[in-house]
């Protein structure tokens, strides 16, 4: 009895082996190369001139040229994200105090504005999924608890304003906001049956119109804007409704989906998590591709605007993320992060007498 259990013992460990190499296949990806543990880092240059990383100690600090300056300092375990953009003039911080034993994916985090590369930090508010806007003029951020954007100029603390979502249905809504020009707000919403949205708001005279609406709650709208095109993701969710659109309008001073292209489709549903802004004007999104055997992967795409051309970037198959750090395009993928646009340079990130 006791050797037929250590045979089925052996064969069981044997198949895990076997499953094990083939189904975490070595990638042909570069992985991100640090010269300090990447879990710790937070934002890095495109030059590697600064670096923003966490310490256990709860604080946030900043390398540049091998020096350090701290930018923030929290309680123990305290987690840091910093958000930036293409215009690099300004960085966003979030800050979770309390990350590690309140597991709330509806946390309102205080939110600071600090200088590209610097390390003096000022304090916005409280809220979610911070986006700069216009030459990083402008910061908008979530409330799901009142269910409104803020809206604040980084240059002039009284230019502020609010927007109020008409969801009222999922508590777990996040809109994607793009601002056009200093008199518009492009944004998604869901109606009183859940069926997704785009509206615009006219910042002089309070006025909303309706570009979109969905045709199913089983869905989820992304925006993106870039070098004046307004990219629109349309991603279906669930079996029923399986497709995915991405549609380009051209001119943002007349924004309306007749003036909209398309220049994707497919009938599986992607993951999506648009990102442009790029060096190269492509668009960048998870792509869902149905193998040979019927089997469905995902991997990291691109497409060109123009012609429609899409390129495969990504060979791990269950890719479901991809993150822009100052022109860098990362996936991380069980534990690793593997780069998939942009230099491997990481030349200047060393931490002189770091402990973490």
């Amino acid at each position: 009895m006791e050797s037929e259990n250590n045979i089925i013992r052996f064969l069981i460990l044997l198949i895990c082996l076997l499953l094990s190499k083939f189904t975490f296949a070595k990638s042909k990806l570069p992985i991100l190369a640090t010269k300090q543990d990447i879990h710790n880092i937070r934002f890095i240059s495109s030059d590697g001139k600064y670096t923003y990383y966490q310490r256990s100690s709860g604080d946030l600090i900043l390398s540049s040229n091998y020096n350090i300056r701290s930018v923030l300092k929290g309680q123990k375990l305290t987690q840091y994200k910093v958000y930036g953009s293409k215009w690099r003039k300004k960085i966003i911080i979030s800050v979770s105090g309390d990350y590690h034993y309140y597991y709330n994916i509806r946390q309102l985090n205080k939110l600071y504005q600090v200088e590209f590369g610097k390390n003096e930090a000022e304090l916005l508010g409280m809220g979610t999924n911070p986006t700069l806007h216009l030459n990083d003029s402008w910061i908008s951020y979530f409330n799901p608890y009142n269910r409104k954007i803020h809206f604040q100029n980084l240059g002039h603390k009284e230019l502020q304003f609010e927007i109020s979502l008409a969801n009222k249905i999922n508590h777990y809504f996040v809109p994607s906001v793009v601002m056009p020009d200093n008199k518009t707000v492009i944004y998604t919403d869901l109606d009183e049956k859940g069926l997704p949205g785009i509206m615009r708001f006219s910042i002089n005279n309070k006025k909303f119109d309706l570009i979109l609406k969905g045709k199913t709650h089983m869905a989820k709208i992304e925006l993106c804007l870039d070098n004046n095109k307004l990219y629109v993701g349309h991603f279906g969710i669930g079996k029923r409704n399986q497709s995915s659109t991405i549609q380009v309008i051209d001119k943002i001073t007349n924004i309306t989906m007749k003036n909209s292209r398309k220049i994707y489709h497919s009938d599986l549903n992607d993951i999506g998590n648009i990102i442009c802004s790029m060096a190269d004007n492509n668009l960048y999104f998870v792509k869902s591709l149905k193998t040979s055997s019927g089997k469905i992967n995902n991997e990291i795409v691109s497409i060109e605007p123009v012609s429609g051309k899409i390129s495969i970037l990504t060979d791990l198959k269950y890719a479901s993320q991809v993150i822009n750090i100052d022109g860098r395009l990362i996936c991380p993928f069980r534990g690793k992060y593997y780069l998939v646009i942009g230099k491997n340079n990481m030349e200047n990130d060393k931490i002189p007498g770091s402990t973490f």
